[in-house]
């Protein structure tokens, strides 16, 4: 029988040895892995292709979570660039704020960033769902293919701009 949670101190090790260790439980059939001390590394859980509930106990860099399908990832803590970016599936929460491109190019599944994000955010996205709790920042939802990108605060210049289709809420002016 599998653990239900393993935990992994991300400061000893490097980020190829972190990204193994999560395709490694996942495939083990280990429903949930913690992750302490990210360290704002860039590339962690990318292209996780089986279920999984990663969580991240800090801040996490730039593409966490890029070109996933089907698992869960938690951030608690802020992250970097394109946060979500290809995600074909699953769901990724950030517990902090976003920086640029966040869901770039977002297929399938959801993306959810507590706080605002910036320039670019849900930049060709081709579906899926973004939801920013705060504000986004200037060309966000350009050239929009589909899905559904729900601003809770304000958007700066260019919402929208070159949207093919899609739908842009945004909760603030």
């Amino acid at each position: 029988m599998a653990t239900l949670t393993s935990e992994i101190d991300c400061s000893a090790h490097t980020t190829r040895e972190i990204n193994q260790a999560i395709k490694r439980a996942a495939a083990d059939g280990v429903p949930e892995i913690r992750l302490t001390n990210p360290a704002a590394r860039h590339c962690l859980a990318v292209a996780v292709m089986t279920p999984i509930h990663v969580i991240f106990d800090g801040p996490v860099g730039w593409y966490c979570g890029g070109m996933s399908d089907g698992g869960r990832i938690t951030v608690n803590g802020s992250c970097g660039w394109s946060v979500g970016e290809n995600l074909m599936s699953g769901s990724i929460e950030v517990h902090g704020n976003g920086g640029s491109s966040a869901g770039a190019t977002l297929r399938g599944g959801r993306v959810f960033v507590a706080g605002t994000t910036g320039a670019r955010s849900g930049i060709s996205m081709k579906g899926g769902t973004l939801v920013v709790g705060g504000s986004v920042g200037y060309m966000s939802g350009f050239m929009m293919q589909r899905g559904t990108m729900i601003v809770c605060g304000d958007a700066a210049d260019g919402i929208g701009d070159s949207m093919y289709e899609g739908t842009v809420y945004v909760g603030g002016s």
